[in-house]
């Protein structure tokens, strides 16, 4: 009887160490940050960006990437949603988002002090290419990144707005990090 319940008791604590619970967690084995310089694209001459994903499936992932970039007179910060599609090293990658150009000047009154107000928005799209090794490593991005820019810079979703398309490339380099899960 003290057999069978001991074989029992480790059976019952063996089986949850076996089988998984809610499926595969991929995030366990995939790079999920990344920091790079991007040439030409969202953020125009170059932007420094950061970008966190989050693997979905083994060839789909979903992040945002958020960046900086000084410009005439002010910033720029584009803020991107991603999606990441392939296998191994070799994925598409396609996003949205928004731009905004923070201008800064002293305001011209009773009392002078220094602001930071947003001067402009516009639509951002890409489609490209990336290299991006699973565990992390050097990162090399590619692509189309037309800027979405209408007459009415401070409202550029206005239904009426003749809106423009700026056409860009965009060249990519940076660092997946190695995601700690990882040995």
């Amino acid at each position: 009887m003290r057999t069978r319940f001991f074989f029992l008791f480790l059976f019952a604590c063996g089986v949850p160490a076996v089988l998984p619970a809610q499926g595969p967690n991929y995030n366990a084995f995939f790079s999920r940050n990344s920091f790079f310089l991007e040439g030409l694209g969202a953020g125009g001459l170059y932007s420094l960006n950061y970008e966190r994903r989050r693997i979905i499936a083994p060839n789909r992932a979903i992040g945002l990437q958020v960046g900086v970039s000084p410009g005439e007179g002010g910033l720029r910060l584009p803020l991107r949603f991603i999606t990441l599609m392939g296998s191994g090293s070799h994925r598409l990658e396609a996003g949205v988002g928004v731009a905004i150009v923070m201008g800064s000047g002293v305001s011209q009154g009773p009392v002078n002090y220094h602001y930071l107000d947003p001067e402009s928005f516009y639509g951002l799209v890409h489609m490209g290419y990336r290299f991006q090794p699973r565990l992390g490593g050097l990162l090399i991005r590619a692509g189309y990144s037309p800027l979405i820019r209408g007459p009415l810079e401070r409202y550029p979703f206005y239904p009426r707005s003749n809106g423009t398309l700026q056409h860009w490339i965009y060249l990519g380099i940076g660092i997946a990090l190695k995601h700690a899960g990882v040995g």
